[in-house]
């Protein structure tokens, strides 16, 4: 049996989550609330869902039943230029960070855990003419989207916007 289990770390979008998943899938949801290994102990909540979790994921085009979980999720998803921006917005949140904006050397960069999705990121990205390159650091591949200002701006204008505050 095919589970999803999904950690967060703010509670507000782990309820959020629930609350989603409830109203778009009406399935019930395992919210365990668990503290971190690391010396600041913060809480992780976990939402597991276990009825429908093929349905959910096949849904969400991440998944298929000849290919099983798939590397980043199939064009139907990302085809609209809108999509493309609520799925980076996402990748943002979920893997994202950023340094002070009033140093010189401000960026955005992501960490993601394979270098394929890191390539599928900057090919969307890529899509709007925002420049990104990707090293590997201490076995994750580091995607900086950019140091200049110009791409900067364009970038929190497509993406980020409101849904993430750098600032």
């Amino acid at each position: 049996m095919l589970k999803i289990r999904i950690v967060l770390q703010i509670e507000l979008k782990s309820k959020l989550l629930t609350r989603l998943l409830k109203k778009l899938y009406k399935v019930d949801t395992n919210l365990q609330i668990g503290k971190k290994t690391n010396l600041k102990k913060n809480n992780v909540y976990s939402v597991e869902i276990t009825d429908n979790a093929r349905e959910i994921l096949e849904d969400l085009d991440v998944y298929s039943s000849s290919k099983g979980l798939l590397d980043h999720p199939g064009h139907e998803l990302v085809d609209d230029i809108e999509c493309v921006k609520a799925y980076l917005a996402g990748v943002f949140l979920a893997y994202g960070s950023c340094n002070n904006p009033n140093k010189a050397n401000y960026h955005l960069e992501l960490s993601l855990p394979e270098e394929s999705y890191g390539e599928y990121i900057i090919k969307l990205i890529g899509r709007n003419d925002i420049e990104a390159k990707m090293v590997e650091r201490r076995k994750r591949y580091i995607k900086f989207i950019f140091t200049e200002k110009r791409w900067r701006t364009r970038y929190d204008d497509k993406y980020i916007r409101s849904n993430v505050s750098c600032k």
